[in-house]
């Protein structure tokens, strides 16, 4: 009865090893390679959060070609709001000018309250500036609204290049960084493409879209894991990693080893 015992006991035990085995190897150490599933949905994620910030960032390049547009028009005889060479410089020149107050407090929003929250926070004045230039009936609002547009291109510049350093992998890292240097001139291009065929306070309630669209896009997409484990929220940057490495327990363990994130490996399970 004992030696049946024991044997009963050992086949138990095999089993259980076998299984912890084939557990390991399909999420654990011995995984070498990605499933393609995997690797589609890793590289979908950060293209994800990498299309919001060049939403965003293509947004604020659209104030800065703006006023080629916005000038010839109010300069026409009979417009309401007709201006001459000194008021035009003021509203060119007024965006420019508030974008470095957006860029330094761009600094204490991302480190305070995260960076995609930064990155909504950066939309909403935006979204305000072009509804008081789109609803302007005198030079005060208007100018006022290129300040606000400026000071919002200043808080998502450098938010949107942290956002994107943190969430994407090392190979992949250059060419998601560079993306918002390109949506930036692009935003530029598409609002000249609007003033030559619309009015330009239609065009201002048109650029107001892409921000509003950012803004929502946000809500959806998780926030900067590394932000997360700094302010000791494991569970949540845990969560957020693995939805951008595409459910790869490895490819997480990785990216934070690398990061020299060592609190959030030792919390982190084996296996799933």
């Amino acid at each position: 009865m004992c030696s049946e015992s024991f044997e009963n006991s050992e086949d138990s035990d095999l089993l259980q090893n076998n299984n912890n085995y084939k557990t390991a190897h399909k999420f654990g150490k011995h995984e070498t390679l990605d499933s393609k599933a995997v690797q589609r949905r890793r590289i979908l994620a950060q293209c994800l959060v990498t299309a919001a910030v060049m939403l965003s960032s293509a947004s604020c390049g659209m104030p800065v070609g703006y006023s080629a547009i916005l000038l010839p028009q109010l300069q026409i005889t009979n417009d309401s709001m007709r201006i001459g060479d000194e008021m035009g410089s003021w509203i060119a020149s007024l965006h420019s000018a508030a974008t470095p107050v957006g860029s330094l407090l761009s600094g204490i929003f991302m480190d305070r309250f995260g960076r995609k929250v930064a990155m909504q926070i950066a939309s909403t004045p935006l979204i305000v500036g072009w509804l008081l230039i789109g609803l302007a009936q005198n030079h005060v609002w208007l100018l006022i609204g290129r300040i606000v547009a400026g000071i919002s291109a200043g808080l998502a510049a450098a938010t949107g290049q942290v956002f994107i350093g943190e969430i994407s992998e090392p190979h992949l890292r250059g060419i998601f960084s560079s993306g918002p240097f390109a949506s930036y001139s692009f935003g530029i291009l598409l609002v000249y493409a609007l003033g030559f065929l619309l009015p330009w306070r239609e065009v201002a309630g048109l650029s107001a879209i892409p921000p509003i669209t950012a803004l929502a896009i946000y809500f959806f997409l998780p926030e900067s894991p590394v932000w997360l484990v700094r302010r000791g929220r494991i569970e949540e940057a845990r969560a957020s990693m693995l939805w951008l490495r595409g459910g790869n327990l490895n490819k997480v363990r990785t990216s934070f080893q690398k990061t020299g994130t060592t609190i959030i490996l030792r919390r982190l399970p084996l296996y799933f």
